[in-house]
């Protein structure tokens, strides 16, 4: 009976992350963890052939630093992790039985396979809310390839983030949202005194 409670606990704290990080990507800049700068990170000055070349080469060594960044900012900050249910295929492959549970209490090994099979298998996806001293929470979205992202990530928390993907050679451009279809968003998201987005905002 515990455990049907927490998982339909968990379920609903996934959903809730996942609809905060949405509005993130829409409304507000965020943290793109990037292997090249920001001048060098447009498709259109690389050639054909770049990208598998590059895909071969270096994106083992960057899914090693992704593991290495995550695991030290889990120990230093409060953090849940979720493997969210959408983005898993349903009732099969190896890491189903951590869908839609909180997974911080797993070994690190474990989470390491997790966060590499995501990576390098282009399958999946890892979302970590941390919780910081202050009681202000950011999200760290690990994808497939090159795609992990922070959001929500200022002061303290920025610099502290930054400091570390830099310490592994890697770099943490800002992207920042052209918003053209602004009008076609859900009301509540476009007005920045709603309750729920309000705390987005603050400086």
């Amino acid at each position: 009976m515990k455990a049907k409670l927490k998982r339909k606990r968990d379920k609903h704290r996934i959903k809730e992350i996942e609809r905060n990080i949405d509005f993130l990507y829409e409304n507000t800049p965020y943290y793109c963890v990037d292997s090249v700068p920001k001048t060098f990170s447009s498709e259109r000055i690389f050639k054909d052939g770049y990208f598998d070349w590059d895909d071969e080469k270096n994106l083992p060594d960057f899914a090693d630093k992704i593991v290495e960044i995550t695991f030290a900012l889990i120990n230093y900050d409060y953090a849940e992790i979720y493997l969210p249910v959408s983005r898993w295929p349903k009732n099969k492959g190896k890491f189903h039985k951590y869908v839609g549970w909180n997974i911080r209490k797993l070994d690190y090994p474990t989470l390491e396979e997790i966060i590499k099979h995501i990576i390098l298998k282009w399958q999946g996806k890892m979302i970590i809310v941390f919780t910081d001293q202050n009681h202000q929470e950011f999200y760290m979205d690990i994808r497939d390839e090159w795609e992990t992202t922070f959001l929500n990530l200022r002061g303290h928390n920025l610099e502290l983030v930054r400091q570390l993907v830099k310490s592994k050679g890697l770099f943490l451009p800002k992207i920042e949202n052209d918003l053209d279809y602004w009008k076609d968003l859900e009301k509540s998201w476009q007005d920045k005194n709603y309750k729920r987005w309000k705390k987005f905002y603050k400086k």
